[in-house]
């Protein structure tokens, strides 16, 4: 039986389901072999074409049952209806423009929220303390940083890693130009994975020499890397997992 992942981005036990581009037809087949469940996150027109499904652009698990998200797809609102989530249509009009595009797209970790406070949507808001919610530089910060537990995180954002850093978390930086993100120059870390278990955290391809140390980190925390069998790291809009064994 499925149970719900209580703690956003952080799996306590084999993850069976995630939400995922619709776009990558390859990495999905990959990740289903896994055993895996993947409910396709299909474009949202009002978002710039090369991040328009990406699921950190598009909805937000704040935990258990509830996902805040755009009321835009009836099939994906009914898949996730039918696994028992409570959805919360955010308040944003989203717009393709930067900061437009990013209500939804904030780092929810260990109880708190990071992100461009501004713009950050009101039913994200309203579940944390004032105090919780920590302004950052970088809008997207979901997408710029990569969860391996509830104190560490690996992020592409020099401003991200010194705000992470003052608030207690163990950072590592990595260099984003190797990222793909087709439209950009390059994409994020957070985009290019998801953890499918506690101690699990899978990529979306292999990790080039220059990303070994992302290994290392997530080896100290008691983390494996695990990559798919692809030569390139593209940025998908994040592997989401939100059901459990």
């Amino acid at each position: 039986m499925s149970r719900f992942i209580s703690t956003p981005n952080l799996p306590q036990s084999r993850v069976n389901t995630v939400l995922i581009s619709s776009k990558y037809e390859h990495i999905i087949k990959e990740v289903e072999k896994l055993g895996i469940e993947c409910i396709k996150v299909k474009p949202l027109e009002n978002l710039d074409t090369p991040v328009n499904c990406h699921p950190d652009m598009i909805l937000h698990h704040l935990g258990g049952k509830d996902i805040v998200l755009f009321d835009y797809d009836e099939n994906l609102n009914q898949t996730l209806r039918q696994k028992g989530f409570n959805l919360i249509f955010c308040d944003s009009k989203i717009k393709k423009e930067y900061p437009y595009d990013i209500p939804l797209n904030c780092l929810n970790i260990n109880g708190y929220i990071f992100g461009k406070s501004d713009f950050i949507d009101n039913k994200i808001k309203s579940h944390f303390n004032l105090e919780k919610i920590i302004n950052t530089k970088q809008g997207y910060a979901k997408c710029s940083c990569c969860v391996v537990d509830k104190t560490h995180i690996i992020t592409t954002d020099k401003s991200l890693e010194k705000v992470l850093k003052q608030n207690g978390f163990e950072v590592l930086f990595v260099n984003a130009k190797s990222i793909m993100l087709e439209g950009y120059n390059n994409g994020f870390i957070g985009g290019c994975c998801g953890l499918i278990d506690k101690d699990k955290l899978l990529f979306s391809g292999v990790l080039s020499q220059e990303y070994q140390d992302i290994k290392l980190f997530c080896k100290q925390c008691g983390v494996e890397v695990i990559s798919l069998p692809f030569d390139t790291l593209n940025d998908i809009g994040s592997i989401i997992p939100i059901l459990q064994d």
